[in-house]
């Protein structure tokens, strides 16, 4: 039987092209010169996750050339490097708020955050509190989930001040919380305290070098909460874009470590995941 001129079904011609723009995503730029009507499909998927840390990258240019409604239905995952922040700040984020997950790997300022007011999609949140936590009283922290403070050097840190507001109505949806160690230092017990509809509390250590130092900070948790997680992870820009493209990210580890514990399958206060 001949099987010239046969095409799929549109359908599932789309199936097995997005599939292969999902599993390799550095494709997709070729799949879209094969043909003009795949463009609908896998354009979206291009801009879906959107890594950049620096002003010139291209992606700020072909941004510009795209309509609001394409930015807001396309762009959910956003990692922004310090030196991109600004240029993301003009021409990306006031026009993305379809965005789910948002990391930005450098101290931001209370006016950026303010391009996110009216974006009420923001699950996964990466942010430095190098002035303080009163960040955490902005409405857009309402629908956030997975959250990720850290500050870069030890500062002492108290719970009566705006830090309690991790435990208030502010933040309804938050079940995952992550501190970097700078702060975890000072306030892990207290979250774990005061903050039960927590499921994950991570202590991170984020260079492989401080795998001794948090090993030694595991084993001197006088906890008895299982929630609790001391981790290291390597390079954090791969692991959250794993995240983004549907992976195992470290807050997967770290939940599946907590279950493995309340399932008896490690001791309760064993901390450390390495």
């Amino acid at each position: 039987m001949s099987t010239e001129g046969f095409r799929f079904p549109l359908d599932m011609e789309r199936e097995i092209l997005e599939t292969a723009a999902a599993i390799h995503p550095k494709t997709i730029p070729t799949l879209l010169r094969a043909c003009h009507r795949i463009h609908s499909w896998l354009e979206p998927l291009l801009y879906s996750v959107i890594i950049t840390t620096e002003p010139d990258d291209p992606v700020f240019d072909a941004i510009q050339r795209k309509s609001p409604a394409f930015l807001q239905n396309a762009v959910r995952h956003v990692f922004l490097g310090a030196n991109a922040v600004k240029a993301a700040a003009e021409h990306l984020l006031p026009h993305c708020s379809g965005i789910t997950s948002l990391c930005f790997d450098a101290f931001v300022d209370r006016s950026i955050l303010g391009l996110l007011a009216n974006n009420t999609h923001i699950r996964k949140f990466n942010i430095s509190v190098a002035l303080d936590p009163s960040i955490l009283k902005q409405p857009m922290f309402l629908s956030i989930s997975h959250l990720d403070i850290y500050r870069d050097s030890p500062v002492p840190t108290k719970w009566d001040d705006d830090w309690c507001l991790l435990a208030s109505p502010s933040l309804p949806a938050l079940t995952h919380l992550c501190l970097s160690d700078t702060i975890s230092v000072f306030l892990l017990d207290e979250v774990l305290a005061g903050c039960p509809r927590l499921r994950v509390v991570i202590t991170a250590f984020w260079r492989e070098r401080d795998w001794h130092r948090a090993l030694a900070f595991a084993n001197g948790l006088t906890t008895e909460d299982p929630r609790a997680v001391v981790m290291v992870s390597g390079d954090y820009t791969e692991d959250w874009e794993r995240g983004a493209r549907g992976g195992e990210d470290f807050w997967i580890r770290a939940e599946m470590f907590v279950a493995r514990k309340r399932a008896g399958e490690i001791e309760e206060n064993h901390y450390f995941m390495g």
